[in-house]
């Protein structure tokens, strides 16, 4: 009793302290907070929390940094306590939140945003709720994949589809796999080597080609001539690839992988 209630009422003030500095100048301290943000929501009293998100996290703010730093709270919030988010109703307005951050033209906002996204696809799938939301993650996140976002953004979001991919979670079905497929398709031809090599991995977990060729043989079905074009001269590579070392490592696409698990 006592100590729950205290412990929420330290819970919310820490908190109310770290929102203060969600624009700090330093990025290692806008990351953790956004992974202490997360992490701490898993207790918090309920309705001091949805107060907190919306007045603090919700609405961009004024700064890049303080825009980076909602961000990261929000992909604290989707690693750490997606499922208490969902039992609060607020997966919808997050949601709506980051798909704002997932459209910035700032490198790190975005790619904050594309890391939230990867999480919130991934509870998603687990979850099997909230199932209309689900669409929209994934097409900006297709958007980021693509031809039109600077190369940073780009690996970085072939390298969420990699870490969905590999959850252990429900995969996606054949018309989202198709709408990421065309993007890294196209990454497939590009000479920077971290937006080919990022997107060749995203590929051969995104087909699940190390169990069969189902997946690939289904989506191939209908896919654009020039998509296609490219899928059949890169089959053979993403079947290689397929068995190697690296489509089986998720640690990198963790943003908060330098803090301790929690």
């Amino acid at each position: 009793g006592i100590n729950a209630e205290y412990g929420e009422s330290s819970g919310i003030n820490a908190e109310y302290g770290l929102t203060n500095h969600l624009g700090a100048p330093e990025d290692i301290i806008r990351t953790a907070n956004g992974a202490c943000i997360g992490s701490l929501a898993t207790f918090f009293n309920e309705e001091e929390l949805e107060k907190l998100i919306r007045d603090k996290i919700l609405s961009q703010g004024p700064t890049k940094e303080i825009r980076h730093g909602q961000a990261l709270a929000i992909a604290g919030l989707m690693r750490y306590a997606p499922s208490r988010m969902s039992k609060m109703d607020l997966i919808g307005p997050l949601t709506g939140s980051l798909l704002k951050f997932m459209d910035s033209d700032n490198v790190q906002v975005c790619n904050a945003a594309n890391y939230a996204a990867g999480r919130l696809i991934i509870h998603l799938q687990d979850s099997d709720e909230n199932q209309d939301y689900l669409g929209k993650v994934v097409a900006l996140l297709a958007k980021n994949c693509g031809h039109n976002s600077s190369n940073d953004v780009r690996s970085f979001a072939n390298n969420m589809v990699h870490m969905i991919n590999i959850a252990g979670v429900q995969p996606l079905s054949d018309d989202l796999v198709k709408s990421l497929l065309v993007p890294l398709l196209d990454s497939t031809t590009k000479k920077i080597p971290a937006v080919r090599s990022s997107s060749e991995v995203a590929i051969a977990t995104l087909l699940r080609l190390k169990a069969n060729e189902d997946v690939a043989n289904r989506i191939s079905s209908n896919l654009d001539p020039k998509s296609l074009e490219i899928f059949n001269r890169f089959l053979p590579t993403a079947k290689r690839v397929a068995g190697e070392n690296r489509t089986h490592n998720g640690h990198e696409n963790n943003i908060f992988s330098f803090l301790p698990e929690v």
